[in-house]
């Protein structure tokens, strides 16, 4: 399949979702209100099998979608293996929890089992909860049923690990109909079993965008072991490939310097300047990190950041930097709090964030700052990851003699963009460098401070957030409270050409 393209800042709308769109038009039009409550009686019905509270069948909330590197899409042979009808058995009323079942059923405790013994990505499987169901109180929550398992898949730097999760929902798609599966959520996407035609997959717009875990329910025959999987549970996944002792994979990096446009490095910086850099790595061997300092060491135990080749680095001058938080504070975990823990100081953790601080050569030309991880004694292992720096000489440099310098000058070609000069709103243009320009419905940032953050000097800018900082737009809902109706035989058509006729006539009458 061809990779998956990023999107970011959509409303999760598809077509199955457009009548919803109808309330939008009649706040617009203003419409009058019994006009407006039969169309959303008419456009906001739910739909079996989609999920509105992140564990039942309800269409959700519409909200803002956060950047993602591409929801889970179905391969065409699992989608082809997937076709089979399976029929949707819903949640019994809520009656004040008679109808919960304690605990798993039969079919979802045995499943919840082999899951956790053939995916070694998984953390845990979690599900049951005896409650009514948030979208509709009066249904009982289809995890109080028993029948739905929550399969949770660690987030790898906030977003979904398809790496992980892609292959036990494609697993879960192509033996659906042998297991009972009906319905699942994972990863913005939604499939549902039940349909009896075409692509059974539609893109969730729930709250919960279910990115740290799949939701997965079973129809009444998989919760009673009564579908053939349970007698022969088989075949199964193809077997995961060999985890090496030793194996990391890169996350992010960053640094406190301003980013070099001209494509020259990636970073500028002023000579003589101090300078931060951060690598972080994700720990995916089967070894634990740690920094013995002992020649015998088992592996994973002399575990250190280094230049291959021993040769110092450009920057610091070092040629190794310990994991082990007693020789070096700067490396932390970046959920340990207070900070300064590494991953042998706390259960679970398999993140390490490096900072690299140093200086910035003093001759002017580009240098690059290149590691990799090493077992001392052992091997080298890992990405190499590496931020290049050109370095200038600031007080001598003002190209378009705007008064600020080439180091905080976003652009020293232009005299009219400069750091505290008036930035146009609308027009597309920075001119006052702070990355943005200013929009035309909000008044200018009293407190921009063209020297840069308080404390840091002209020129220093963060170039990317610190590993673990919140997303400023997590959980905050673009708008909300309307369900979409999927079922055929819309007539949302309709009724919108009725609307654009009902504003005609009213404009004739004015």
């Amino acid at each position: 399949m061809p990779p998956r393209s990023k999107r970011r800042g959509m409303i999760g709308l598809t077509p199955g979702h457009v009548p919803c769109r109808i309330l939008v038009l009649v706040r617009a039009l203003a419409v009058p209100v019994w006009l407006a409550s039969l169309l959303a009686f008419v456009g906001c019905a739910p739909e079996p099998g989609d999920d509105a509270d992140g564990d039942d069948p309800f269409l959700g909330v519409i909200s803002q979608a956060a950047s993602t590197p591409g929801n889970w899409a179905l391969p065409s042979d699992v989608a082809a293996a997937g076709a089979p009808v399976v029929r949707y058995d819903d949640a019994p009323p809520w009656d004040g929890g008679a109808h919960c079942t304690g605990t798993f059923t039969e079919g979802a405790a045995e499943l919840r089992e082999y899951l956790m013994a053939t995916y070694p990505g998984i953390s845990n499987i979690y599900g049951y909860s005896c409650r009514q169901n948030t979208a509709n109180a009066a249904q009982t929550s289809m995890h109080g049923t028993g029948r739905a398992i929550d399969v949770m898949i660690p987030e790898v730097g906030g977003l979904a690990d398809n790496d992980v999760g892609d292959p036990i929902g494609n697993w879960l798609v192509s033996n659906s109909a042998r297991i009972g599966v009906q319905y699942i959520i994972w990863d913005r996407t939604s499939w549902n079993g039940s349909r009896t035609s075409g692509d059974k997959t539609r893109e969730y717009t729930g709250p919960n965008p279910h990115t740290d875990h799949l939701h997965v329910e079973l129809n009444l025959d998989g919760a009673n072991r009564e579908t053939p999987w349970f007698a022969d549970p088989t075949p199964p996944p193809p077997p995961p490939p060999t985890v090496p002792a030793l194996d990391a994979r890169f996350v992010a990096q960053g640094s406190d310097a301003a980013p070099e446009t001209d494509g020259s490095a990636q970073l500028r910086a002023c000579v003589g300047a101090p300078i931060t850099l951060w690598f972080e790595v994700e720990n995916t061997g089967r070894a634990t990190w740690v920094d013995r300092g002992d020649a015998g060491a088992s592996e994973g135990e002399n575990v250190r950041l280094g230049v291959e080749g021993d040769a110092a680095d450009v920057l610091t001058g070092e040629t190794r930097i310990s994991v082990n938080d007693a020789t070096n504070p700067e490396v932390r975990s970046p959920s340990a709090d207070p900070a300064g823990d590494d991953c042998n100081d706390r259960a679970g953790c398999r993140r390490t964030v490096f900072s690299v601080r140093g200086t910035v050569p003093s001759t002017p030309g580009v240098y690059r700052s290149t590691w990799k991880l090493v077992d001392e004694l052992r091997a080298w292992f890992g990405p190499e990851m590496w931020q290049s720096i050109r370095a200038i000489e600031c007080a001598a440099v003002d190209a378009d003699g705007d008064g600020a310098p080439a180091d905080v000058d976003c652009d020293d070609s232009s005299a009219a963009r400069r750091p505290g000069a008036n930035d146009v709103c609308g027009d597309g243009i920075d001119q006052d460098c702070d990355g943005t320009d200013r929009s035309c419905t909000a008044p200018p940032d009293p407190g921009f401070d063209p020297d840069g953050p308080a404390g840091a000097g002209p020129g220093v800018r963060v170039v990317a957030p610190p590993p673990g900082a919140p997303d400023p737009m997590d959980g905050k809902p673009l708008s909300g409270g309307c369900s979409a109706s999927g079922r055929e035989g819309s007539s949302w058509i309709a009724i919108v050409a009725a609307l654009a006729g009902l504003v005609a006539r009213r404009r004739r009458l004015v």
